[in-house]
C-alpha cells in the first residue's frame, strides 16, 4: 500500500470553519487564578472592569458605532483584529432577508458560471493537449528517423499509407504479397538510386517484379512525404502548443477570478450553517417575527508597563514570546486548522519538501515576529506594532459586537439593538502571541479552504507530486533517481531513527516540565512574568490598566451612544 503523504495531510477534512479557540482558552487561564505555572505567563481579568452595553438605536447607527470605534481606537495605539462574524434573519424579515439571500444567491450564480467556464476550459485543454501529443510524438519519430530511416517508414506505413483505402494500402495487399512491408521496410538499406530502379530492388530484396515496382511507387509517395510533411507538422505543432498553453493560463486566471466571490460567499455567513438549532430555543429571535441580527467578534489590545519607582518603563527584549507555553498550545492550533507551526524558515523549507506542503499550510514563526513588531506601512490606521517583545504585559479587550435588528409591528420603524460585551484582560505578551498565530492560522485555513474549492494550480501540483511519490519512476528521467534512492534511504535511515530517539526524550521532558513546576515553584522562580497576583497584579498592573486603557475606553463608547441617541449614558 502506498505510503500516505503530506499533501493528503495538509488537505482540509471540512468546509466547515474551525472554532476559535483563543478566547475560550484565555477564560480557562483566568479561572486557573490568572498566573500561569508560577509565572510562566499572565492571564488575568478584571472582574470589576468587564462591562455590557446596550443601546438601543434607530436602523444603521450600531454599525455606526461600530466603525467609529475601529477607526478612532488606532490612533490610540490600539491594535484591532477581526475575529469572527456571522449574521441570522429571519424570512418574516422580507426587506432584509431579501437582499441577503438575493446577493448569497448572485455570488452563486456567478461562481458557479465561473466554475463551468473553468471546466469548459479544461475540457479545451485536454483535447489541444491530445493533439499535442499526437503532433509531439510524430516531431519525435522525425527526429529519430534522421538517424534511422526505418522509424519514418514504420510511420509512413501505420500513419500515411494505410489510410490509402482497401486495394492501395500495403497493409491489404499483403494478402498477395504477405512480406510486402517488411520488403517496403528493408528498402532503406538500398542505396537511393537504386531504389528509383525496380530491377535494382528486385535483385536486392529477391522479390517478384510486380512487387518491386509497386515498392518503387510507395517508395516515390514516401520521399515526397517526408520533404513537405514536416514543415506541416512543425507548424501545426507550434499553434497547437500555443494554443495549449494559452487554455492552461486561461483555466488558471478563470480560477484565480474567482477567489473574491468565493471569499465574499464565505463571509455572508450565516449562524444556522454551523449549528442550524441556533434559534430553535433563542428567545429573542422568534422566526416567525421580522427579526435578524449580526455578530461581531474583535480583539483590541495594546502594550503597556505601569510606572513604578526604581524600574525602566521598557527593556530590551528581554525575554522572547515563543516559550514553552506557547509551543504547548501550538500543537492545539495545528492540529484544529491543519497547519504546521515551526520557528525557521530553513526548518519550514525542510517540512515542505519532505511533506509535500504548501505555503498555506506552514507558519514560520521568526518571520512573523519580524513582521508583527513593525508597523505595517500598507495598513493606514496602524499605530503600533501587533507584538513588541520590549513590553511584557499587555491589555487585551475581547469584545463581541451582537446587534440584532427588529421591525416593530403595526408600524415602519426598525429598531437596531446594538450590545458590546466587554471582556479585559491583563496578559503577557506570549499569550498575545499564541492569539496571533491562531489569526494566522486562521487566514491559513481561509486560503486553503478558496484554493481547494475552486481547484487552483497549486492544488493541483501538490496532487501531482504526491501521484508520483507513490509510483517512483514512472516518468521520463526518473530512472536515475530511483537507481540512487536505495542509497540514500540506508544513509538517512541511521539519523532518522536517531532522531525519532531524541524526539521522543525531548517530547516526555516537554510534557514533564509544567508538572515538575507545581513542585519547584516552592524552590525558584520558574516564569519571567509576574506570580504576586494579589498585590502587584491587581493593585499595580491592573489598576494601571483601568483608570488609564479600560475607563476611557468605555466613556469613548458611551459618549458616541450619547450622541447617537441625544441621551448620554450614565
Amino acid at each position: 500500500m502506498a505510503k500516505k503523504t503530506g499533501a493528503t495531510a495538509s488537505m482540509l477534512k471540512s468546509t466547515t470553519e474551525p472554532k476559535l479557540l483563543f478566547s475560550d482558552w484565555m477564560d480557562e487561564w483566568q479561572a486557573r487564578g490568572g498566573v500561569l505555572n508560577s509565572g510562566e505567563a499572565i492571564c488575568e481579568q478584571p472582574k470589576d472592569q468587564r462591562m455590557m452595553l446596550n443601546a438601543t438605536t434607530p436602523i444603521g447607527h450600531g454599525n455606526l458605532l461600530y466603525l467609529k470605534m475601529t477607526y478612532t481606537m488606532p490612533k490610540y495605539h490600539y491594535n484591532l483584529e477581526k475575529v469572527d462574524e456571522y449574521m441570522v434573519v429571519s424570512p418574516a424579515y422580507p426587506e432584509m432577508y431579501g437582499r441577503i439571500v438575493a446577493k448569497k444567491r448572485e455570488l452563486e450564480g456567478q461562481i458557479k458560471t465561473g466554475m463551468a467556464s473553468a471546466a469548459l476550459a479544461v475540457a479545451d485543454y485536454e483535447l489541444l493537449k491530445h493533439d499535442e501529443r499526437k503532433y509531439r510524438e510524430i516531431l519525435d519519430y522525425f527526429n529519430e528517423g534522421r538517424k534511422d530511416e526505418h522509424v519514418l517508414r514504420a510511420l509512413f506505413v501505420d500513419r500515411i499509407d494505410a489510410h490509402t483505402g482497401e486495394g492501395y494500402s500495403m497493409i491489404s495487399m499483403t494478402k498477395r504479397w504477405p512480406t510486402i512491408i517488411t520488403d517496403f521496410l528493408r528498402l532503406s538499406s538500398v542505396n537511393k538510386e537504386g531504389r528509383k530502379d525496380v530491377k535494382v530492388i528486385k535483385k536486392e530484396l529477391e522479390i517478384s517484379v510486380a512487387e518491386a515496382t509497386v515498392l518503387k511507387t510507395k517508395n516515390e509517395v514516401f520521399n515526397e512525404w517526408t520533404k513537405v510533411f514536416f514543415p506541416d507538422i512543425r507548424d501545426r505543432y507550434i499553434r497547437i502548443k500555443n494554443l495549449v498553453e494559452a487554455r492552461r493560463k486561461s483555466v488558471d486566471e478563470y480560477r484565480e477570478w474567482l477567489k473574491p466571490y468565493v471569499a465574499s460567499l464565505k463571509m455572508l455567513r450565516e449562524s444556522l450553517e454551523k449549528d442550524p438549532s441556533e434559534v430553535l430555543t433563542s428567545a429573542i429571535l422568534p422566526w416567525h417575527k421580522p427579526q435578524g441580527m449580526y455578530g461581531t467578534k474583535v480583539w483590541m489590545w495594546k502594550a503597556f508597563t505601569a510606572e513604578e519607582v526604581g524600574k525602566p518603563g521598557m527593556v530590551e527584549g528581554e525575554i522572547q514570546p515563543y516559550d514553552d507555553f506557547v509551543k504547548r498550545y501550538k500543537k492545539k492550533i495545528e492540529k484544529n486548522y491543519r497547519v504546521r507551526i515551526v520557528f525557521k524558515r530553513t526548518d519550514a523549507d525542510k517540512i515542505i519538501e519532505e511533506e509535500n506542503l504548501g505555503k498555506d499550510d506552514i507558519i514560520v514563526v521568526e518571520e512573523k515576529l519580524k513582521e508583527w513588531a513593525e508597523v505595517s506601512p500598507i495598513a493606514p490606521y496602524e499605530k503600533q506594532p501587533k507584538l513588541n517583545k520590549n513590553f511584557y504585559y499587555y491589555a487585551f479587550y475581547d469584545l463581541t459586537f451582537i446587534s440584532p435588528i427588529f421591525k416593530l409591528e403595526g408600524g415602519k420603524e426598525e429598531v437596531d439593538d446594538w450590545n458590546a460585551d466587554i471582556k479585559p484582560y491583563l496578559v503577557s505578551q506570549n499569550v498575545v502571541l499564541i492569539g496571533l498565530l491562531e489569526l494566522e492560522a486562521k487566514k491559513k485555513w481561509m486560503n486553503k479552504y478558496v484554493k481547494e474549492l475552486i481547484g487552483v494550480r497549486e492544488v493541483e501540483d501538490k496532487l501531482r507530486k504526491e501521484i508520483n511519490e507513490m509510483y517512483p519512476g514512472m516518468e521520463a528521467g526518473e530512472e536515475s533517481k530511483k537507481r540512487l534512492e536505495g542509497t540514500r534511504k540506508f544513509v538517512t535511515g541511521v539519523r532518522e531513527k536517531k532522531a525519532r530517539f531524541n524526539r521522543r526524550v525531548d517530547d516526555w521532558w516537554f510534557e514533564f516540565k509544567p508538572k515538575g513546576r507545581s513542585f519547584l515553584k516552592y524552590f525558584m522562580r520558574i516564569g519571567p512574568y509576574e506570580t504576586v497576583r494579589t498585590e502587584r497584579l491587581s493593585k499595580m498592573y491592573g489598576r494601571y490598566m483601568g483608570s488609564s486603557m479600560t475607563d476611557p475606553f468605555i466613556k469613548f463608547l458611551k459618549t458616541e451612544i450619547g450622541k447617537l441617541s441625544g441621551v448620554q449614558p450614565p
